[in-house]
């Protein structure tokens, strides 16, 4: 009997956890289970922010460069038979401006260019560049070789107060109100001294804050009081 009562001693203390101990190590391995999953799901959503945050960057950079060192170079435009040149912008309104300026590194040449900015569909800031074409004692046409491309892709859409894309002052800095239609009249682009630029670039959708990166280019090239380099 001794022997028999030892055997079931030795079996009880062999007998493993109970269930109530099983319920504390579930509980535990799930607690350690959220905490991972929360560190590691903050982890991939910090990484993503940073990519993110660096495509934005790079592509406000590249496109806010290339659109003021245009706009900077802007050159009114002398008109044969006239003694009045046409004003540098061809045409200016909140997203899209047509400018002619005397910039060109694909050619020896001293021409001038015509370039558009505008937004497309997808909301890619596309450069449009014409060439001219020689006239006669200094004048051109811009009937050249054109040429297409994307500076910044995901440009996010305007929204509360934030400025437009474009916002065109005077030379002493006071905003030109574009007509009805969204765009400036002749008389206006005439007064042009220098044009705010607003590109907010948002690659990563709704979640994504974006990068904004604001200018204001003065244009010393045009003939307007008040306006230097």
């Amino acid at each position: 009997m001794s022997r028999l009562r030892r055997v079931l001693a030795l079996s009880r203390d062999d007998s493993g956890l109970s269930l109530s101990e099983l319920l504390v190590v579930m509980m535990m391995f799930g607690i350690m289970m959220t905490v991972v999953t929360s560190l590691f799901i903050s982890y991939t959503k910090a990484v993503g922010t940073g990519r993110s945050t660096d495509m934005d960057t790079r592509a406000a950079s590249n496109g806010m460069n290339e659109v003021a060192r245009i706009i900077r170079a802007g050159t009114a435009n002398p008109v044969q038979g006239s003694a009045v040149p046409e004003p540098a912008f061809v045409d200016a309104s909140r997203e899209t401006l047509t400018v002619t300026a005397f910039v060109n590194l694909t050619s020896s040449a001293n021409r001038p260019i015509k370039v558009r900015f505008w937004l497309n569909g997808q909301r890619d800031l596309v450069e449009e560049t014409t060439q001219a074409v020689a006239l006669s004692n200094g004048y051109w046409r811009f009937t050249g070789a054109v040429s297409t491309r994307v500076l910044a892709s995901d440009v996010a859409v305007r929204s509360g107060g934030d400025p437009w894309l474009f916002t065109f002052r005077k030379a002493d800095g006071t905003v030109l109100t574009p007509k009805p239609s969204g765009s400036l009249d002749a008389g206006q682009r005439a007064l042009v001294g220098s044009v705010q630029v607003t590109l907010k670039v948002r690659s990563g959708g709704a979640s994504d804050p974006g990068v904004m990166l604001q200018n204001t280019v003065g244009m010393p090239n045009l003939a307007v009081v008040g306006v230097g380099p």
